[in-house]
């Protein structure tokens, strides 16, 4: 059994956390289940959700309901339900702040702690939600770069000559490493250098002086 959450959901923000749960149950499990609340319940204590389950979901036309943060981890329990060994997420971090994002990989590796297996997409995080990642998958241009243990993939990238500097996000470091478009922007930034000095020594020269005069 294995679940798969995308990016951009859609909830029905007139239920409840629980009510839209229990609905997910009727149109995810066989009718003849009859453990429904008690499926329902174990998918909110595992995704942190037991304050929020009687709280509207709310969004849209509703002027109250649910922050980002508890909205995408209710996309997830709706997932849950079905009791998944596998859980695909297209980016769980995906329009959370440092504070929200850090919660939702902790529920995770919790999540993660009870068997589940989790596989997501990622395209950036902070030191501290990269530290709870047991293994990373690096692609760049449909290429696999590095597949194994988080940890090992600094010393990877040590041996290969891009050491992390100090103070800098390892995730960042990475991305800097295996995305060839900070190449371009450095080359465009490095030109543009070049023809402001260039317009400098212009503006400044007899030739510009005497078209000015001639202009004149």
């Amino acid at each position: 059994m294995q679940g798969f959450i995308e990016r951009e959901t859609t909830l029905i923000g007139s239920l409840t956390v629980r009510e839209y749960l229990y609905y997910s149950t009727l149109l995810q499990l066989p009718g003849f289940f009859c453990q429904r609340k008690s499926v329902v319940e174990e998918a909110l204590h595992a995704m942190s959700l037991g304050d929020y389950a009687n709280k509207l979901i709310g969004g849209q036309c509703y002027m109250k309901g649910l922050s980002n943060g508890e909205r995408r981890r209710v996309s997830i329990a709706r997932e849950l339900v079905t009791r998944p060994h596998i859980l695909f997420i297209d980016e769980p971090l995906y329009h959370l702040d440092s504070v929200s994002a850090l919660l939702m990989m902790v529920t995770l590796k919790k999540l993660a702690s009870t068997g589940c297996t989790l596989i997501f997409t990622i395209y950036q995080s902070s030191t501290e939600v990269f530290g709870l990642f047991d293994r990373i998958c690096l692609l760049s241009n449909g290429n696999t770069l590095f597949f194994g243990e988080t940890l090992a993939c600094l010393q990877h990238f040590s041996n290969a000559g891009f050491p992390c500097p100090i103070m800098q996000s390892p995730s960042d470091h990475f991305l800097r490493a295996i995305n060839t478009d900070f190449d371009r922007i450095i080359s465009m930034c490095k030109n543009w250098q070049v023809n402001v000095e260039y317009q400098s020594v212009y503006f400044s020269s007899k030739i510009f002086k005497l078209r000015q005069v001639l202009a004149s």
